[in-house]
């Protein structure tokens, strides 16, 4: 998202089914609360925008995890290596 843009809010009215999205923009040095009415299956670049870090944040925390599995079991044979070594000598 722009840096002028921020705090997206998305409410629902489930009798009618409009979704209603709201954000601050900053416009001539002011932050505005702006609102867009989105239809059943109509998207916003916003909601875009916002779907995508979502998915990368997501990615993101998966590749971390992986990546301590991964620095957890070169520990392991790090340990085992010292050990054998000890008893070698």
């Amino acid at each position: 998202m722009e840096d002028d843009i921020r705090e997206p809010q998305l409410d629902e009215d489930h009798h009618t089914r409009l979704r209603y999205l709201s954000w601050l923009k900053k416009v001539e040095n002011k932050w505005e609360r702006q609102t867009a009415t989105l239809h059943a299956g109509e998207s916003h670049p916003i909601l875009e925008a916002q779907k995508s870090l979502e998915k990368q944040l997501l990615e993101q925390k998966d590749l971390e995890q992986r990546m301590q599995a991964h620095i957890a079991g070169i520990s392991s044979l790090r340990s085992k290596l010292q050990a054998k070594r000890v008893a070698i000598v």
